[in-house]
């Protein structure tokens, strides 16, 4: 057997293994789905996978990246075109500061709104210690698609010194990449091998709901499909043990 790793199947695959678990498509039969229905649950497999986006454990959408400070500068724009050019984070895990001259990291707080907001004189440069992110800042009128920006707000904005010698380092989720609906026979998702069956049944589940199934047949394959959704999640979690130490102020 050759050693690979390289069955990814497109999104057409997964849609078509999912109307033949609620038998609207038969292989043996030559019974196949009509280019609507293919249209339609691919629009439907796409809001699924947003959907899960709000589990936030899928370890492959964790990201790293970092950014220049500016010297008096609070906020940075993140995501597509924006000051931190990547795809906008659903949420920041963690931050820390880099220093450019010796090489060595420090971790900065990621604080709730509540906790910047509390903080005095925001304005007031030197180091940064601390930062917030807003994932719905509304840039140019502009909260939600393509072109909508995340908030990065610093506290404290870099003085000349720190603009100098630092760089800002943050791990992030990004959000799932979308497939186009048309596209379902060329493209495959973004998700790892072990997902497959659990996205496939979960599809099943909500089609069959769509194309009333029977009850019965129904239950069982949510059944199945829960199961399969928790296998692949219990994967994709870290296995290490958790740190917790007080928070110093």
């Amino acid at each position: 057997m050759a050693e690979s790793y390289n069955y990814f199947p497109f999104a057409g695959e997964i849609i078509l293994g999912a109307f033949e678990i609620i038998r609207i498509s038969d292989g043996e039969s030559a019974q196949t789905p009509t280019t609507t229905q293919y249209t339609r649950a691919a629009n439907a497999l796409n809001q699924m996978l947003t959907a899960w986006q709000a589990d936030g454990l899928q370890l492959w959408t964790r990201k790293t990246t970092s950014f220049s400070l500016t010297e008096g500068t609070i906020n940075y724009e993140i995501g597509s075109g924006g000051t931190i050019n990547v795809n906008r984070p659903m949420k920041i895990y963690n931050a820390w500061r880099h220093d450019l001259i010796g090489g060595t990291d420090v971790p900065i707080a990621v604080v709730s709104e509540r906790e910047y907001n509390e903080y005095n004189n925001k304005a007031q440069e030197g180091t940064p210690i601390a930062l917030y992110y807003n994932p719905r800042y509304e840039s140019n009128g502009v909260q939600e698609g393509a072109t909508a920006k995340g908030l990065i707000s610093i506290y404290n904005p870099a003085d000349a010194t720190a603009a100098t010698n630092y760089s800002i380092f943050i791990n992030y989720q990004r959000p799932f990449n979308d497939f186009t609906p048309g596209n379902y026979a060329t493209e495959t998702l973004d998700f790892p091998q072990e997902w497959n069956d659990a996205i496939k049944y979960n599809l099943a589940v909500r089609l069959g709901n769509h194309y009333g199934i029977p009850m019965l047949e129904w239950d069982r394959i949510r059944s199945l499909a829960k199961e399969l959704r928790e296998e692949a999640m219990s994967f994709d979690t870290e296995w290490q043990s958790l740190r917790i130490q007080p928070k110093t102020q």
